[in-house]
């Protein structure tokens, strides 16, 4: 820098000295030349090197989102027109999403929020022309297009392309709330109906997703009041404390199907001492007009950890005697002695008779054909389904065989997920009794038993389908 500095300052002494040839004059100018190029390239080195090359884009470049903006300030350098370089990457910062091109892919990467797309029709037709098959949103649980346009409205979530895949991205909070510091019972949501009449069961701890610039807890008390409106108000929250819990994941969303979103879950923990002790119900409200009607009850941390919601919710049953009730097909693998045989039947719930006072029965009959060693078998099974004083609890007794009259399991599905344990002489049967949603606003279930012991090991699996949302 200081050569060229001195070279310039006399540059045009020298070149004005009559005694010097036309050769020479272009020799000092090439020698200037040189001299320029090579402090130039040291500057930028030595500023790249301590982190000092810093400006910013001026004009369109401006408006580039400050995400990309945060990235070391040495990475980034001009170009013409309205695109600067970050590294390898090139945005063009004239439009309102940002665009990134990887040179090792050769892909576009475009993020949409919150004023890309001016309708919900516009969003349809957005998601329509990336090949995603929304055919089955609206339907059964799942959400339509105008809630997800709603969502990138408020800044709850984005949509990035990168080309070849369509994701949406979430910030979600979970407030695990409590009616004082001390009480093992945490408030479930046990279902939503929606405005159109749809029931969503969920059986999860209140869940918010967060908008931009929001952190967890003002989202989780923004949360708080939109879901828990008319039973509480803001001063009744005396305690709101975020966790050192963390997840991601990234999977298929169960609202919108067939859209992968990737979930960045926070957790916080709050105390609202004026809830109901008891089941209750809330009205939550956009623009003063309910969206959907929310049922609570009250999950005790004394019998089993608390539903927090995963990839594949478990799905809260309301009433089980209903739930059960009418006809369900079912899939079953059987492996056993090295051997797997799969079976596929119908199984019926219907109205039976009991002796016990203040019960009423369900009978549930299987009936289906099993292949063993490539020759059917039909096969039947009846079991007894007992509901006390009108309880969502029923005993399941075995109606047929050696064990008739003989209790096999208690159900219970008011979280949608049960485990069960029976034995029989010295073989001990381990259960897992869990309800999922499946597509088309229907229900599934399924059944896993490890059966252990000096007479058998087994591992039946079996997966019920067909039963509509109730």
């Amino acid at each position: 820098g200081q050569g060229w500095l001195s070279l310039h300052k006399f540059l045009p002494y020298i070149m004005a000295d009559t005694r010097l040839s036309a050769a020479h004059c272009a020799a000092v100018m090439t020698l200037f030349i040189v001299v320029t190029l090579l402090a130039a390239t040291n500057d930028a080195r030595i500023g790249n090197q301590a982190g000092t090359r810093r400006f910013m884009p001026r004009g369109p470049a401006a408006r580039v989102r400050g995400s990309l903006l945060r990235l070391p300030m040495h990475s980034i350098s001009r170009n013409c027109g309205n695109k600067i370089r970050i590294g390898k990457t090139y945005v063009n910062s004239s439009l309102s999403e940002y665009k990134v091109k990887s040179p090792s892919q050769g892909l576009l990467r475009r993020e949409y929020g919150a004023s890309s797309f001016k309708s919900p029709n516009d969003l349809m037709n957005y998601l329509v022309r990336t090949g995603l098959d929304i055919s089955d949103w609206g339907k059964g649980t799942s959400k339509t297009v105008e809630y997800l346009w709603n969502e990138l409205r408020e800044g709850e979530s984005v949509l990035i392309n990168d080309g070849q895949t369509l994701l949406r991205q979430v910030k979600v909070v979970r407030v695990l709330v409590k009616r004082s510091l001390s009480n093992p019972m945490v408030l479930l949501e046990k279902a939503q109906v929606l405005a159109d009449g749809r029931i969503r069961h969920r059986g999860t701890v209140l869940a918010e997703k967060m908008k931009a610039h929001e952190d967890p807890l003002r989202a989780a008390r923004r949360g708080l009041g939109e879901e828990l409106e008319g039973a509480i108000s803001p001063n009744d929250i005396t305690d709101l404390s975020l966790s050192h819990r963390r997840e991601s994941e990234v999977r298929s969303s169960i609202s919108y199907p067939n859209l992968k979103s990737s979930y960045e879950i926070f957790e916080a923990n709050a105390i609202i001492p004026s809830l109901p002790s008891g089941e209750f119900f809330t009205d939550e409200k956009h623009d003063g007009i309910s969206s959907k009607r929310i049922y609570w009850n009250w999950h005790d941390t004394r019998i089993s950890e608390v539903p927090r919601g995963k990839s594949k919710h478990p799905v809260a049953v309301l009433d089980l005697h209903k739930f059960l009730s009418g006809t369900w097909s079912f899939s079953r693998t059987l492996e056993s002695a090295g051997e797997k045989h799969k079976m596929e039947g119908n199984a019926e719930f219907v109205e039976g008779h009991t002796e016990k006072k203040n019960a009423n029965r369900l009978v549930y009959t299987e009936t289906g054909e099993m292949i063993v060693k490539g020759i059917g078998v039909n096969t039947t099974r009846q079991l007894a389904y007992d509901f006390i004083d009108g309880s969502n609890i029923a005993s399941v007794l075995f109606m047929d065989g050696p064990s008739e009259g003989d209790i096999f399991h208690d159900l219970n599905l008011s979280t949608g997920k049960w485990q069960a344990t029976h034995y029989c002489g010295e073989d001990v049967y381990t259960g897992t009794i869990t309800v999922h949603n499946s597509k088309e606003g229907k229900l599934s279930y399924e059944t896993k038993w490890n059966v252990v012991g000096p007479k058998k090991s087994q591992f039946i699996h079996t997966v019920y389908t067909g039963k509509k949302v109730i």
